[in-house]
């Protein structure tokens, strides 16, 4: 019993932490996109304060709304989740919105009434759906223990990344921001193919293998230049060195040596054509 117990709690705390983890990295790439505006003391309170109501509130409405409907749904319910996480995680990976709701987050600090609550849910529709897709797995209830951790991680890293992101750089904190998509995916495969086992589906070994792969497709999609990729699919007569510059970033933010653009053919000046000219003249007198 006590075996049992102890399981549940190990499992409970796993859950609660693959579930704080994602939300946590999209609070704080939103907090120092705000905090690079070197906001003031009661700033930086009055938005963690709309962070802790929106950022931490909006999972927990999702996970009511997706564990009110897991029994209707029934036993897909497990699939659903894990597959609509894995969505929403490749969605936020992939997805180009990210100037878009850093230029929202960032008109927080001065917005009021109505436009103050607008913007705050328009940032927060994406913690509503990692609520909504984990409550359709039933892998977490709603205690007041996930309440209190989800307020106080937000308030936390809300308050870091606005103390401290006038000292992050922009790519490094698009880089953190990324990370929430690969969160996600590595959550809702496991809970994929926990779901797929349980009913019988597939083997844990057939599981592993499909995740061992999948996760080597989408890190090569993901790394592999945009220019090999589109040489691999352009006519072989037409392919050529891409004219981009010598160096450029892959999608990773990895350097890689490119081709130099074609250079144009030097022409030679006015000045340069008289003086090979007359150089041939006094070599063609000397040769007579």
């Amino acid at each position: 019993m006590r075996l049992e117990i102890a399981r549940s709690m190990d499992n409970f705390f796993l859950n609660l932490l693959l579930f704080v983890l994602p939300l946590g990295v999209d609070t704080f790439a939103i907090a120092a996109a705000i905090g690079a505006s070197r906001p003031t003391g009661s700033t930086r309170w009055r938005v963690s304060a709309v962070f802790v109501t929106f950022e931490g509130g909006m999972p927990l409405v999702g996970l009511a709304l997706g564990a009110s409907i897991e029994h209707t749904v029934g036993s897909v319910a497990d699939c659903l989740s894990g597959g609509l996480l894995v969505l929403l995680g490749g969605y936020l990976w992939w997805a180009d919105d990210d100037d878009d709701e850093v230029a929202k987050a960032q008109r927080l600090p001065s917005s009021q009434g109505l436009a103050l609550i607008g913007l705050a849910l328009s940032i927060s529709l994406d913690e509503l759906a990692i609520g909504f897709s984990l409550g359709l797995g039933a892998s977490l209830t709603i205690p007041a223990t996930i309440v209190a951790v989800i307020a106080i991680q937000t308030l936390v890293i809300s308050q870091f990344g606005l103390s401290f992101g006038v000292r992050i750089s922009e790519r490094l904190r698009e880089y953190i921001e990324r990370l929430a998509g690969p969160m996600l995916i590595v959550l809702g495969s496991y809970l994929l193919a926990e779901a797929l086992i349980h009913i019988g589906l597939v083997t844990a070994r057939h599981a592993v293998a499909i995740l061992i792969l999948g996760a080597i497709a989408i890190g090569a999609h993901r790394c592999l230049p945009a220019w090999v990729r589109a040489a691999s699919s352009a006519p072989l007569d037409r392919v050529s060195a891409p004219p981009q510059a010598a160096e450029s970033r892959d999608r990773c933010g990895v350097h890689f040596a490119g081709a130099r653009p074609a250079t144009a053919a030097v022409v030679p000046s006015s000045t340069a054509m008289r003086r090979s000219g007359a150089n041939y003249l006094v070599d063609d007198r000397h040769g007579s």
